[in-house]
C-alpha cells in the first residue's frame, strides 16, 4: 500500500487551516471590537442627550418658575375675599424669609432638633443659629488642637523617658565597670 502524499497538498492544507484559524480569530475580534465601539457610541450619544435634555429642561423650568414668581397675587380671607395689598410670590417669599429669621426663639432645641418659638425672651433665630454654628466650629477646632497637644506631649514624654532610662542604664553600667 503506497500513500502518495504530495507536499504541495500538505502545504495547501496547512495554509488553508492557518487561514481559517486566523479568520476565526479575526471574526471573534471583529465582533468584539464592533460591540465595544457600538457600546461606546451609545454611551456618548446617551450622555450628550441627557446633558442637552437637562439643560433644556432647566431653561424651561427656570422660565416657568420666574413667570410664577412674578405673577401678582392677592391675599384672601377664609371666604375668598381680597384682603391686603396685591404683591408677587417672590415678595411674599422674601417677606416670610425675613420673618422666619427675625422670629424670636429659645437657644435650646426641642426633641426634634428645632428651635422653640417664644414670645417671651429669646433671641432672633439668625443670632441663635449663627451662635450654634460658631460654637460647633470652635469646639471642633479646640478638639483638634487638644488632640494635637496631647499627641505632642505624649511624644515628648516618650523621648524624655527614653533619655532618662538610657542615662540611668549608662550610669549603672559605668558604676559596674568602675567597681571591677
Amino acid at each position: 500500500m503506497d500513500f502518495k502524499i504530495d507536499p504541495k497538498d500538505v502545504l495547501e492544507l496547512a495554509a488553508k487551516k492557518a487561514a481559517d484559524g486566523i479568520l476565526e480569530q479575526y471574526d471573534d475580534l471583529a465582533s468584539l471590537a464592533e460591540s465595544r465601539i457600538e457600546e461606546r457610541i451609545n454611551s456618548i450619544i446617551s450622555d450628550k442627550m441627557r446633558a442637552s435634555m437637562a439643560a433644556t429642561i432647566d431653561d424651561k423650568l427656570q422660565a416657568e418658575i420666574e413667570k410664577v414668581l412674578q405673577q401678582k397675587i392677592v391675599p384672601v380671607d377664609i371666604w375668598g375675599e381680597a384682603k391686603g395689598e396685591p404683591s408677587t410670590l417672590r415678595e411674599q417669599l422674601h417677606k416670610r424669609a425675613l420673618e422666619y429669621w427675625e422670629e424670636r426663639v429659645e437657644a435650646d432645641r426641642n426633641r426634634r432638633g428645632h428651635y422653640k418659638v417664644t414670645s417671651y425672651g429669646g433671641q432672633p433665630r439668625h443670632k441663635v443659629v449663627f451662635q450654634d454654628v460658631a460654637q460647633q466650629a470652635f469646639e471642633e477646632a479646640m478638639r483638634a488642637n487638644i488632640n494635637e497637644m496631647v499627641r505632642a506631649f505624649r511624644d515628648a514624654m516618650k523621648a524624655d523617658l527614653a533619655k532618662v532610662v538610657s542615662d540611668h542604664i549608662g550610669k549603672i553600667i559605668n558604676n559596674k565597670v568602675i567597681q571591677k
